[in-house]
């Protein structure tokens, strides 16, 4: 009896594959319908499978079996999350090339006005170079004070000539 049924019937994880008791009642039957055909006036009312062995051979067999199966589901896995982890990456490279072109276009844009503007200034300078300087002079000047600073520099030190007093270009 025990061997028409699968070994799932006896051991899984599915509990609606178990057909442990079911298998029991089978050998019940089989076995009281022998007594009762043999004559020995014995009558069976219960059985119980108290422990289920398998022989050596066929347990390292279900074993290796699983260990089998069990690595296929490991390398089925393991190519799923590389699968994914590409696709990923590959979206991620998209969007930083786009970014990346778009932010380079950005920059060659910005680059373009400035020197536009500074082409503009420098016609201007080129007009009044000492106005040029003396502009330099005071954009050093916010520069170095634009926050609380102590500075110990000589007075004839460019820009620092334009606080003197004595200064010619402040003369003018």
């Amino acid at each position: 009896m025990v061997g028409q049924h699968p070994l799932s019937h006896f051991i899984s994880t599915d509990e609606k594959e178990l057909k442990f008791t079911v298998v029991e009642q089978e050998i019940l039957q089989r076995i009281q319908h022998d007594a009762q055909a043999s004559g020995y006036g014995i009558e069976i009312k219960f059985l119980g499978i108290k422990k289920l062995g398998l022989p050596e051979s066929v347990t390292q067999l279900v074993f290796e079996r699983m260990q089998s199966e069990r690595k296929l589901q490991e390398e089925k896995i393991k190519a799923e999350g590389e699968s994914a982890a590409s696709l990923i990456r590959s979206a991620a490279n998209r969007e930083s090339a786009k970014l990346l072109a778009k932010a380079d276009a950005e920059a060659s844009r910005i680059r373009g006005e400035g020197e536009l503007e500074a082409a503009k200034a420098w016609q201007v300078f080129q007009k009044n170079p000492e106005l040029a300087n003396f502009l330099l002079q005071i954009k050093a000047l916010e520069q170095f004070l634009k926050e609380r600073t102590t500075l110990i520099l000589d007075q004839t030190t460019p820009p620092l000539n334009l606080l003197s007093p004595a200064s010619p270009k402040n003369q003018r």
